[in-house]
Protein backbone atom coordinates (compact mmCIF):
# COMPACT_ATOMS: atom_id res chain seq x y z
CA UNK A 1 0.00 0.00 0.00
CA UNK A 2 1.19 3.42 -1.51
CA UNK A 3 2.15 5.65 1.53
CA UNK A 4 2.62 9.62 1.08
CA UNK A 5 5.88 10.57 2.08
CA UNK A 6 5.49 13.62 4.92
CA UNK A 7 7.68 16.11 7.09
CA UNK A 8 8.63 13.14 9.52
CA UNK A 9 10.37 11.57 7.29
CA UNK A 10 12.59 14.50 6.40
CA UNK A 11 12.89 15.66 10.20
CA UNK A 12 13.63 11.78 11.41
CA UNK A 13 17.19 12.38 9.92
CA UNK A 14 18.03 15.68 11.67
CA UNK A 15 18.17 16.03 15.97
CA UNK A 16 15.68 18.24 17.69
CA UNK A 17 17.70 21.38 19.79
CA UNK A 18 14.10 22.50 20.82
CA UNK A 19 13.38 19.74 23.63
CA UNK A 20 12.68 22.62 26.80
CA UNK A 21 9.98 24.98 27.42
CA UNK A 22 12.07 27.99 26.81
CA UNK A 23 12.00 28.14 23.30
CA UNK A 24 8.93 29.98 22.67
CA UNK A 25 7.30 32.98 23.79
CA UNK A 26 3.29 33.09 24.84
CA UNK A 27 1.02 35.75 24.65
CA UNK A 28 -1.32 35.42 27.16
CA UNK A 29 -4.21 36.94 25.63
CA UNK A 30 -4.00 35.12 22.40
CA UNK A 31 -6.43 31.71 22.22
CA UNK A 32 -3.81 30.43 19.29
CA UNK A 33 -0.51 28.30 19.58
CA UNK A 34 1.01 27.61 16.98
CA UNK A 35 4.45 25.06 17.31
CA UNK A 36 4.54 23.59 14.27
CA UNK A 37 7.85 22.62 12.65
CA UNK A 38 9.57 23.75 15.70
CA UNK A 39 11.22 20.05 15.71
CA UNK A 40 10.07 19.23 19.60
CA UNK A 41 9.71 15.92 20.82
CA UNK A 42 7.17 16.13 23.66
CA UNK A 43 4.49 18.81 24.29
CA UNK A 44 6.16 21.47 26.46
CA UNK A 45 4.45 21.23 30.09
CA UNK A 46 3.69 24.95 30.17
CA UNK A 47 0.81 24.41 27.90
CA UNK A 48 -1.19 22.44 30.70
CA UNK A 49 -1.81 26.09 32.02
CA UNK A 50 -2.99 27.36 28.93
CA UNK A 51 -6.86 26.40 29.44
CA UNK A 52 -7.42 29.55 27.36
CA UNK A 53 -6.37 27.95 24.18
CA UNK A 54 -8.92 27.66 21.42
CA UNK A 55 -6.35 26.40 18.75
CA UNK A 56 -2.92 24.14 19.22
CA UNK A 57 -0.76 23.25 16.43
CA UNK A 58 1.74 21.09 17.23
CA UNK A 59 2.13 19.63 13.55
CA UNK A 60 5.41 18.61 11.67
CA UNK A 61 7.29 18.15 15.14
CA UNK A 62 8.75 14.94 16.54
CA UNK A 63 5.86 13.70 18.98
CA UNK A 64 5.47 9.86 20.06
CA UNK A 65 2.80 10.09 22.12
CA UNK A 66 0.72 13.22 23.71
CA UNK A 67 0.15 14.00 27.48
CA UNK A 68 -3.26 13.41 28.64
CA UNK A 69 -3.42 17.02 30.72
CA UNK A 70 -4.01 18.02 26.34
CA UNK A 71 -7.59 17.10 27.93
CA UNK A 72 -8.09 20.02 30.17
CA UNK A 73 -7.84 22.34 27.73
CA UNK A 74 -11.66 21.93 27.29
CA UNK A 75 -12.05 25.43 25.12
CA UNK A 76 -10.17 23.86 22.50
CA UNK A 77 -11.66 23.65 18.79
CA UNK A 78 -9.02 22.85 16.75
CA UNK A 79 -5.98 20.60 17.63
CA UNK A 80 -3.27 20.05 14.90
CA UNK A 81 -1.05 17.17 15.18
CA UNK A 82 -0.29 16.07 12.08
CA UNK A 83 3.20 14.93 10.61
CA UNK A 84 4.68 13.42 14.16
CA UNK A 85 5.25 9.67 15.25
CA UNK A 86 2.12 9.38 17.05
CA UNK A 87 1.11 6.04 18.05
CA UNK A 88 -1.76 6.29 20.19
CA UNK A 89 -4.23 9.14 20.78
CA UNK A 90 -5.04 9.48 24.63
CA UNK A 91 -8.85 8.94 25.94
CA UNK A 92 -8.53 12.55 27.42
CA UNK A 93 -8.60 13.44 24.31
CA UNK A 94 -12.76 12.36 24.68
CA UNK A 95 -13.09 15.27 27.33
CA UNK A 96 -12.39 17.73 24.36
CA UNK A 97 -16.68 18.72 23.95
CA UNK A 98 -15.91 21.74 22.17
CA UNK A 99 -13.44 20.12 19.10
CA UNK A 100 -14.40 20.89 16.04
CA UNK A 101 -11.22 19.72 14.11
CA UNK A 102 -8.80 17.03 14.88
CA UNK A 103 -5.79 16.47 12.30
CA UNK A 104 -3.79 13.76 12.86
CA UNK A 105 -2.81 13.12 9.51
CA UNK A 106 0.64 10.87 8.94
CA UNK A 107 1.35 9.60 12.10
CA UNK A 108 1.17 5.60 13.34
CA UNK A 109 -1.90 5.87 15.05
CA UNK A 110 -3.86 2.27 15.03
CA UNK A 111 -6.90 2.72 17.14
CA UNK A 112 -8.67 5.56 17.90
CA UNK A 113 -9.97 6.41 21.38
CA UNK A 114 -13.17 4.33 22.26
CA UNK A 115 -14.87 7.89 23.56
CA UNK A 116 -14.28 9.31 20.45
CA UNK A 117 -17.46 9.08 19.03
CA UNK A 118 -18.71 11.35 22.23
CA UNK A 119 -17.64 14.43 20.40
CA UNK A 120 -20.44 16.00 19.21
CA UNK A 121 -19.15 18.83 17.91
CA UNK A 122 -16.40 17.75 15.57
CA UNK A 123 -16.62 18.53 12.30
CA UNK A 124 -13.22 17.42 10.54
CA UNK A 125 -11.89 14.09 11.71
CA UNK A 126 -8.56 13.75 9.51
CA UNK A 127 -6.78 10.38 10.13
CA UNK A 128 -5.53 9.97 6.86
CA UNK A 129 -2.25 8.21 6.30
CA UNK A 130 -2.23 6.20 9.82
CA UNK A 131 -2.35 2.90 10.74
CA UNK A 132 -5.78 2.00 11.18
CA UNK A 133 -7.51 -1.01 11.33
CA UNK A 134 -11.05 -0.76 12.36
CA UNK A 135 -13.54 2.46 13.31
CA UNK A 136 -15.42 2.54 15.88
CA UNK A 137 -19.02 1.35 15.49
CA UNK A 138 -21.17 3.73 16.82
CA UNK A 139 -19.84 6.88 14.45
CA UNK A 140 -23.44 8.53 14.70
CA UNK A 141 -22.36 10.22 17.90
CA UNK A 142 -20.26 12.41 15.52
CA UNK A 143 -23.46 14.15 15.02
CA UNK A 144 -21.82 17.34 13.85
CA UNK A 145 -19.29 15.33 11.61
CA UNK A 146 -18.71 16.90 8.01
CA UNK A 147 -15.28 15.48 7.10
CA UNK A 148 -13.76 11.90 7.71
CA UNK A 149 -10.26 11.14 6.11
CA UNK A 150 -9.37 7.63 6.60
CA UNK A 151 -7.41 7.42 3.55
CA UNK A 152 -4.23 5.23 3.61
CA UNK A 153 -4.71 3.04 6.41
CA UNK A 154 -5.33 -0.72 6.90
CA UNK A 155 -9.46 -0.47 7.46
CA UNK A 156 -11.37 -3.48 6.30
CA UNK A 157 -14.86 -1.96 6.39
CA UNK A 158 -16.47 1.40 7.35
CA UNK A 159 -19.24 0.83 9.68
CA UNK A 160 -23.20 1.48 8.44
CA UNK A 161 -23.50 3.97 11.09
CA UNK A 162 -21.68 6.34 9.04
CA UNK A 163 -25.07 6.84 7.45
CA UNK A 164 -25.73 8.10 10.46
CA UNK A 165 -23.84 10.92 10.32
CA UNK A 166 -26.19 13.25 8.91
CA UNK A 167 -24.14 16.56 7.85
CA UNK A 168 -21.37 14.41 6.13
CA UNK A 169 -19.96 16.06 3.09
CA UNK A 170 -16.94 14.17 2.38
CA UNK A 171 -15.70 10.74 3.21
CA UNK A 172 -12.03 9.96 1.65
CA UNK A 173 -11.82 5.85 2.24
CA UNK A 174 -8.95 5.63 -0.39
CA UNK A 175 -6.07 3.12 -0.42
CA UNK A 176 -6.99 0.86 2.02
CA UNK A 177 -8.40 -2.88 2.58
CA UNK A 178 -11.99 -2.45 2.31
CA UNK A 179 -13.93 -5.39 0.80
CA UNK A 180 -17.29 -3.21 0.70
CA UNK A 181 -18.95 0.02 0.77
CA UNK A 182 -21.57 0.50 3.61
CA UNK A 183 -25.19 0.98 1.68
CA UNK A 184 -26.03 3.70 4.45
CA UNK A 185 -23.90 5.96 2.23
CA UNK A 186 -26.67 6.21 -0.10
CA UNK A 187 -28.52 7.94 2.62
CA UNK A 188 -26.78 10.58 3.15
CA UNK A 189 -28.31 13.96 1.89
CA UNK A 190 -25.59 16.31 1.89
CA UNK A 191 -22.62 13.96 0.54
CA UNK A 192 -20.57 15.55 -2.24
CA UNK A 193 -17.09 13.61 -2.11
CA UNK A 194 -16.95 10.14 -1.68
CA UNK A 195 -13.10 8.53 -2.57
CA UNK A 196 -12.64 5.01 -2.48
CA UNK A 197 -10.29 4.66 -4.79
CA UNK A 198 -7.42 1.69 -4.84
CA UNK A 199 -9.44 -0.60 -2.40
CA UNK A 200 -9.81 -4.65 -3.40
CA UNK A 201 -13.62 -4.20 -3.25
CA UNK A 202 -15.05 -7.66 -3.70
CA UNK A 203 -18.96 -6.95 -2.97
CA UNK A 204 -21.00 -7.04 -5.71
CA UNK A 205 -23.08 -4.72 -4.45
CA UNK A 206 -20.47 -1.55 -4.14
CA UNK A 207 -20.85 -0.84 -7.58
CA UNK A 208 -24.08 -0.60 -8.06
CA UNK A 209 -24.15 1.71 -4.92
CA UNK A 210 -21.83 3.53 -6.13
CA UNK A 211 -23.32 4.33 -9.47
CA UNK A 212 -26.14 5.47 -7.28
CA UNK A 213 -24.07 7.93 -5.43
CA UNK A 214 -22.42 9.22 -8.64
CA UNK A 215 -26.06 9.94 -10.33
CA UNK A 216 -28.21 11.02 -7.02
CA UNK A 217 -28.19 14.71 -5.72
CA UNK A 218 -30.09 16.41 -3.13
CA UNK A 219 -32.28 19.01 -3.53
CA UNK A 220 -30.06 20.70 -0.96
CA UNK A 221 -27.11 19.54 -3.19
CA UNK A 222 -28.07 20.63 -6.56
CA UNK A 223 -25.47 23.40 -6.95
CA UNK A 224 -22.70 21.22 -5.84
CA UNK A 225 -20.29 18.88 -7.43
CA UNK A 226 -20.61 15.36 -6.82
CA UNK A 227 -17.38 13.45 -6.57
CA UNK A 228 -17.37 9.69 -6.27
CA UNK A 229 -14.16 7.97 -6.86
CA UNK A 230 -14.35 4.26 -6.99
Amino acid sequence: MRKKRGLKDRFSRRPSTYDSVQFFSVDACSPKLDLRKTLIRFVPPAVEGMSYLEILLLDSNLLTDLPSFLGNLRDLTELGLAENQIADLPEELCLLENLKKLDARGNNVRDLPRGITELKKLRQLLMGNNDLRSLPENLNGMRSLRKLDVSFNRLTEIPESVGMCTFLREILANDNLLKGIPASLTMLPFLQVANFERNPLTDPSSLSRMTFLSHNLSPSCRKSVKEVFF
